[in-house]
């Protein structure tokens, strides 16, 4: 390892005091001069590049963005107040030709990554503050007599990020742990027919028909959460079974013949649950989704036609929404609140049982060891995994104003 490379490491070490935020890349940010400047990778930042080839990087230490993504603050204006006046000139005429190296060599990245201007939502902020929890700080003993130990953090999530139910394969311990189970019936003898999907401490999200199941003899209500297994009977010494003390049911369903809308519930949870690499809320969508591949999961039918026990995960291919309506001819198909995933070529799909659990796909942010939801299982045909013929879910982007205002209505 170079000697250059084992500074910059040693930078996110130092500076852990200096931290100014968990900021995301390109955004803008303060020195520790308190000048403007932006978050960009710490090679790409020549200020910074110069300190640590210079061997001042601990008398002059940087602001560090974000110690995941090894991004610093990026001075985008040197401190000319204390420099003379030949200095200034000097400085401008430097500073505009590094501006215009900027502008040639990353002009197609900067377009591609903007600068945000608009106002962070509180599930964005939310979401990369969950995912901290994943993260455990360890003392390191140190190497030489006299020496003082120092602390890292490492990131103890279950699994890492991978687009791999009809069609599908059983997901690992601890993979997807987010997922949820809705129970039905007596405490002491749940019956779980839908999934569902942690979003904070005290709030899981399913599908608004998930509200009511009818058996042979009685409705069904739902009475409990449970978090941390992969199994539908089985449990772990991870495993939590949390009450339901307050549903909220999106204001405009509608079910009937010719359409599904606003297939969407929260359910409030008597308390709040301990977030850990085994239990985390997924992150919500703030932006609409077009992925072309996305991962459901849940414990529906599998393909011999039996109800799973253990979780399933599929990988599906969205359908365009004209192609959608085409095939779903006998229903209303929105183009704001549903989404359609299937598979053109296998027999791949979500099932009975599946309802109320989650489309995913990678997340943007890449927050660890979370996806984001960007749908949320509500019909399909009853032959399950019909090839090219796609199910239908909410898309959850269409509703996170209202998720946004249940969730965290005092925090905002």
């Amino acid at each position: 390892m170079s000697t250059s490379i084992l500074k910059i490491l040693c930078l996110f070490y130092v500076a852990q005091n200096f931290v100014s935020a968990d900021l995301a890349l390109n955004s803008r940010c303060r020195t520790a001069e308190n000048l403007p400047g932006i978050c960009v990778e710490i090679r790409k930042c020549k200020p910074v590049m110069d300190t640590i080839a210079a061997g001042t990087v601990h008398s002059n230490k940087p602001t560090v963005c974000s110690q995941q993504e090894q991004t610093v603050c990026c001075p985008t204006q040197s401190p000319l107040s204390v420099r003379s006046s030949v200095d200034r000139a000097a400085a401008a005429r430097n500073e505009e030709n590094e501006a215009t190296k900027v502008k040639e060599s990353e002009k197609d990245e900067l377009e591609e990554m903007p600068l945000r201007d608009a106002p962070e939502r509180i599930s964005e902020r939310k979401c990369r503050e969950y995912g901290q929890n994943v993260f455990h700080t360890i003392r390191i003993a140190p190497t030489l007599i006299g020496g003082k130990p120092r602390e890292i953090r490492v990131d103890k999530c279950k699994h890492k990020q991978v687009a791999l139910i009809v069609g599908g394969t059983e997901a690992k311990p601890f993979e997807f742990p987010h997922q949820g189970l809705v129970g039905y019936g007596r405490r002491n003898n749940l019956k779980f027919f839908c999934g569902c999907t942690l979003v904070s401490p005290r709030f899981a999200m399913t599908a608004a028909h998930c509200l009511e199941k009818a058996t042979n003899s009685r409705i069904l209500k739902p009475k409990a959460v449970k978090l941390g297994s992969i199994s539908r009977d089985g449990d772990n010494d991870r495993t939590v079974i949390v009450d339901i003390v307050e549903i909220f049911k999106y204001d405009h369903y509608i079910a009937n013949r010719t359409t599904v809308m606003g297939d969407i519930a929260l359910l409030k949870l008597a308390e709040e649950v301990t977030l850990n690499e085994f239990i985390l809320p997924i992150c919500l969508p703030t932006k609409q989704h077009e992925d072309e591949r996305g991962i459901v999961t849940g414990f529906g039918k599998t393909q011999n036609g039996e109800i799973a026990n253990n979780l399933m995960k599929v990988t599906l291919e969205r359908f365009s929404h004209s192609r959608c309506q085409e095939l779903w001819n006998n229903k209303i198909i929105d183009s704001n609140a549903n989404l359609c995933y299937g598979h053109h070529t296998e027999m791949k799909d979500s099932c009975n049982g599946d309802s109320g659990g989650p489309l995913l796909v990678s997340n943007a942010n890449k927050v660890s060891c979370t996806y984001t939801q960007i749908g949320i299982v509500s019909f399909g045909l009853n032959k399950c995994g019909t090839i090219g013929f796609p199910g239908v879910y909410v898309n959850v982007y269409n509703y996170l104003d209202w998720i946004e205002g249940i969730v965290w209505k005092d925090e905002e």
